[in-house]
């Protein structure tokens, strides 16, 4: 089994748009790949901030498309083997 490259996390979470905006626009996040079939994303929820999605997802029945809200955090865990559930994909880079 082959990890994905730090590269191929940057570009997948470049394709995760969150809908989550603040007055500075920047969200501290953490991305990681659970094996070949998740990614996990993490955000830092700002208190003014009350709705956390995927974007284009807003109101999305799905479970698995929603983030998991703690204090101060929000946390999505990501199927990447079902392109379908949450328009989340894997993407090798072979150039590196």
């Amino acid at each position: 089994m082959r990890d994905m490259a730090r590269g191929d996390v940057q570009l997948l979470l470049a394709l995760l748009l969150i809908g989550a905006y603040t007055s500075a626009a920047k969200v501290q996040h953490k991305v990681r790949c659970d094996g070949e079939d998740w990614m996990t994303v993490e955000l830092v929820k700002p208190e003014d901030v009350t709705a956390i999605y995927l974007d284009e997802l807003r109101g999305y029945p799905d479970k698995a498309c929603m983030p998991v809200l703690e204090e101060g955090k929000a946390t999505f865990r990501l199927p990447l083997k079902d392109v379908f559930r949450c328009g989340v994909t894997r993407i090798y880079n072979r150039m590196t």
